[in-house]
């Protein structure tokens, strides 16, 4: 506190006795004249100046020396307990219970009304007609023997020229071979040629090449007996053909057999020239 005081007198002191400020006049003194030289003038070498040093002036050196023991010590002051001020509890608010939004319930489009398609009844299942089984009797196989000398028929080929047979004979035999409804003259075993209409037919040689040719395409299956109907046109080309159902225990593997020969036969050799009809029916009897 003492502290405190002496350092407030301090202050007061400066503020109510102002400080003077004394103005002490100099003694006028005269001023040197210095005569000018021109530099032309000045001697070459000169005496540099000796310059004097004024001897210091001996400064006071005030030592102050201070008897400890006399200096009295100061207590220390003890701190003054710092008191702390207790928080006032804060008052705790209460929650306002927070309303929630009412959903507004949302309008729904309306449906596109869409056709309905009428509804489909199902087909009324006809009954099947009982089958009737017929009593055949079992057909044994027969294997005839191969003559010694038979040879298979070759392949026709389009391309290599027709070459007419020489006619020999009477017309009345030739006529005579080539009835209609009568098989003609074939090799042992294969399909049997016989002509479907009501003309005569004279030339048996054209007969044999149709029965050749399929013969020689034709690998056998099955077993049964079919016919064979075809309608040539006058260059060789087969305008119609057609099978009957045959009959027989494996006739549907012979009809299969003669359907696959019949798809690799494109056409055949143009009928005889002297021939006057313009087209040729014929049948072929398929036994096997």
């Amino acid at each position: 506190m003492l502290l405190h005081a002496m350092i407030f007198g301090v202050i007061a002191a400066v503020y109510l006795f102002p400080s003077e400020v004394v103005m002490t006049p100099f003694p006028e003194q005269e001023a040197q004249m210095v005569d000018l030289v021109e530099p032309a003038e000045l001697p070459e070498n000169l005496p540099e100046p000796q310059i004097t040093k004024a001897p210091e002036k001996a400064q006071n050196k005030l030592i102050a020396f201070r008897n400890v023991s006399s200096v009295a010590e100061k207590p220390t002051p003890t701190p003054e307990p710092t008191v702390t001020p207790t928080p006032r509890p804060r008052d705790t608010p209460t929650p306002v219970p927070v309303k929630s939004p009412t959903p507004t319930p949302k309008e729904l489009p309306t449906p596109t009304p869409r056709f309905l398609l009428p509804k489909r009844e199902p087909p009324t299942p006809t009954p099947h007609e009982p089958l009737v089984a017929l009593d055949i009797p079992k057909r044994e196989p027969v294997l005839e023997r191969t003559p010694e000398n038979w040879q298979r028929p070759t392949i026709y080929d389009p391309n290599e020229p027709v070459i007419q047979p020489r006619r020999t004979g009477t017309p009345g035999a030739r006529n005579q071979s080539a009835t209609p409804g009568m098989p003609s003259q074939l090799s042992m075993g294969g399909p049997s040629v016989m002509l479907d209409q009501e003309g005569a037919f004279p030339f048996p040689e054209y007969l044999s090449h149709i029965e050749k040719k399929i013969s020689g395409l034709w690998f056998p299956q099955g077993s049964g007996t079919l016919s064979l109907y075809l309608v040539i046109d006058r260059n060789g080309k087969i305008l119609k053909s057609g099978i009957d159902k045959g009959e027989g225990i494996g006739v549907e593997k012979l009809q299969e057999s003669v359907v696959r020969a019949m798809a690799l036969i494109k056409r055949f050799d143009p009928l005889p020239q002297d021939y006057s009809g313009m087209a040729l029916r014929v049948r072929i009897v398929v036994r096997r």
